[in-house]
């Protein structure tokens, strides 16, 4: 991820583009929120847990609506959005978690509606890796 999240974001929020309504879930500081009001999507929300994480959001993005919640039980109707983004969250959550998750996206999404994820290659957990950017970075 180191370098590529700013990419990741982009591509998920042009993936959405044409979207009226979408969803930033486990949306942090709100990012790729952001990008995906900057790429068009007029009715943008962010979805997390953390009220902290959204008191940051909510200035960094006046234009994006958050709220306080979890990913596998939202509040919005079924139906509701017609794009879904979460960017490096669903390696985050237990299996049970995900799935649920997964269930309640599928029913916050209209029909037709887009998901689409990003989350860290497999080679980004390797201990080794994490080693060579500690040295490089003049860490120990």
């Amino acid at each position: 991820m180191l370098g590529r999240a700013v990419q990741a974001r982009n591509r998920l929020a042009a993936e959405l583009a044409g979207c009226r309504a979408a969803l930033d879930v486990g949306c942090g500081i709100g990012s790729l929120a952001g990008a995906m009001h900057a790429a068009g999507i007029p009715d943008v929300w962010g979805l997390d847990p953390s009220p902290y994480l959204l008191q940051i959001a909510a200035p960094r993005h006046p234009a994006v609506r958050f709220v306080q919640g979890l990913v596998e039980r939202t509040d919005f109707p079924s139906a509701r959005f017609e794009g879904v983004g979460a960017c490096f969250l669903f390696h985050e959550l237990p299996p049970r978690v995900a799935d649920a998750a997964l269930d309640e996206i599928r029913r916050i999404l209209a029909p037709g509606g887009r998901l689409v994820i990003a989350e860290p290659s497999p080679v980004q957990f390797d201990i080794r890796d994490w080693r060579a950017w500690v040295k490089r970075s003049g860490r120990r």
